[in-house]
């Protein structure tokens, strides 16, 4: 089975690219393979296109919900099966954006029960909880996503087995001539405490990106994207030197967190949407000739109804109200020069961090690069990272980036699990 888009019901109803994409995947594929289309219930309609099998796809709901949801597929299914090609048995969770409200156990067993009931296929989204590596992490309209993918799955995502998914495998076991009763239940991962890691400081925040690796710097007169400068992910260092003094700096169009310094003194931080959280400007006192950085963050790209994402110090960026021109932008590249990696070490935990009061408040002067080190000794395991009192940062595993922390946020603290020597985080 090759699925055809995703969703595309949400964003257009052209039936002519849609069928460019069947006809394209049938030239390739050949016409053995199943083609099918994924929608919300409501959507089926322009996400549909004839020669593809159009499915459904949704999460708990009540019996009379999941009647309504299949009758709509009904429309266009031409007397087919009914299908759930994603059924979601919790879901994601953004930065700032509290404790996720899943679904119960006895609710998602309802649910699949009631489908069974009407002779529906389903497939769960997410069976086997994921993690947001690097600055792979997405975002919705209101925020990112934070680092953990886990969308209370019933596996875990650290593998581990939870009561969902010992009443899944009791549910199946009790289905009347079901050929194939479940397997038996996987052990869980071992997981070791190695104890508290002492970190080292060895570059403050600025020092360290000015040591970034021949930097792609690009002039401009307004400041650039990061799509403009073919830097998609992570960090650009924005620099002028000011023209006129100013007290109000402004950048309404910020994508998605600027770390503002005068003469390299921390002034405060700029904030896109975070979960209906944003501040677009700081008080300072800035002098002409000062030089004026902002350190812009890519907290993650939107996943869902638009491509047109663009990160970055967007125009206009004003002091005072006047217009600052003249930018020098360099993108930021997180390679072994830049974390100071030493190959004696047999472990190293890098922790590039800007630690902030609150998750929004004013950088604070031990904002930096650190790093620390231990050895394992016996068996490896999986073990989990605790920031303690490091607010907000991204965590470096033997130079691998595993993931973004940001506590102070939440509502993922205990942050980062990760197999050792391997990449594995929560």
């Amino acid at each position: 089975m090759v699925q055809i888009e995703n969703e595309y019901g949400s964003y257009n109803c052209d039936k002519k690219y849609l069928s460019f994409l069947r006809d394209l995947i049938r030239k390739h594929l050949g016409n053995e393979i199943q083609l099918f289309t994924t929608d919300g219930p409501s959507l089926v309609k322009c996400g549909s296109i004839d020669g593809a099998y159009p499915t459904v796809d949704f999460g708990v709901a009540e019996e009379k919900e999941v009647n309504k949801f299949f009758e709509m597929q009904k429309k266009f299914s031409k007397g087919g099966p009914l299908v759930n090609s994603e059924f979601y048995p919790g879901w994601f969770t953004l930065w700032n954006g509290g404790n996720p409200n899943l679904p119960t156990t006895n609710e998602v067993i309802d649910t699949m029960t009631t489908m069974y009931n009407m002779n529906a296929s389903f497939s769960f989204y997410m069976f086997h909880g994921g993690t947001n590596f690097g600055f792979w992490n997405g975002a919705e309209v209101a925020g990112p996503v934070i680092t953990s993918y886990d969308y209370g799955a019933p596996i875990s995502e650290e593998g581990g087995i939870t009561p969902q998914y010992l009443a899944i495998q009791e549910w199946i076991s009790k289905l009347p001539n079901w050929d194939t009763p479940p397997l038996a239940t996987p052990k869980n991962n071992t997981a070791r405490n190695y104890g508290e890691v002492t970190v080292q400081k060895f570059d403050n925040l600025l020092e360290s990106f000015a040591k970034n690796p021949a930097p792609k710097c690009h002039q401009s007169i307004l400041p650039l994207s990061f799509e403009q400068i073919d830097h998609p992910y992570g960090f650009v260092l924005y620099r002028k030197v000011l023209e006129f003094d100013g007290t109000n700096l402004t950048a309404e169009n910020i994508k998605d967190h600027g770390f503002v310094y005068i003469n390299d003194k921390a002034q405060g931080v700029l904030v896109d949407n975070l979960v209906k959280y944003s501040k677009k400007w700081i008080s300072l006192s800035a002098k002409k000739g000062d030089i004026l950085t902002i350190i812009v963050e890519n907290r993650g790209r939107q996943t869902y109804l638009s491509i047109l994402d663009s990160k970055g110090l967007l125009p206009n960026v004003t002091l005072d109200g006047n217009i600052l021109t003249n930018w020098n932008q360099c993108s930021i590249d997180f390679g072994p020069t830049l974390l100071n990696v030493t190959p004696n070490l047999l472990f190293k935990s890098f922790i590039k961090s800007v630690l902030t009061e609150d998750p929004f408040g004013k950088p604070m002067d031990n904002a930096g690069v650190y790093m620390g080190a231990f050895e394992i000794e016996g068996e490896i395991a999986d073990t989990w990272f605790n920031p303690g009192k490091f607010r907000k940062g991204q965590l470096f595993i033997n130079g691998n980036n595993v993931g973004r922390y940001w506590p102070s946020a939440g509502p993922q603290v205990r942050d980062i699990r990760f197999a050792c020597l391997t990449e594995k985080v929560f």
